[in-house]
């Protein structure tokens, strides 16, 4: 007898964010657009600092 109530199996976190199989590239930018703080590194600091400059934009930073 069906109940009514779905086990949302499809909607479980393993599902959602499972990349297996997937090769994926993920930008700071997009990244930082999430809300997320990201750091970066590089042996030159004027680069570093375009870098933050360009594209610190989101609700999240970039830290050099």
């Amino acid at each position: 007898m069906a109940t009514g109530k779905k086990d949302n199996e499809e909607l479980k976190t393993s599902k959602l964010f499972d990349v297996s199989g997937f090769s994926c590239v993920v930008t700071a930018q997009a990244l930082v657009s999430n809300g997320a703080k990201v750091y970066i590194t590089g042996r030159r600091a004027e680069a570093l600092d375009n870098v933050v400059q360009l594209y610190n934009t989101g609700p999240g930073n970039i830290v050099a």
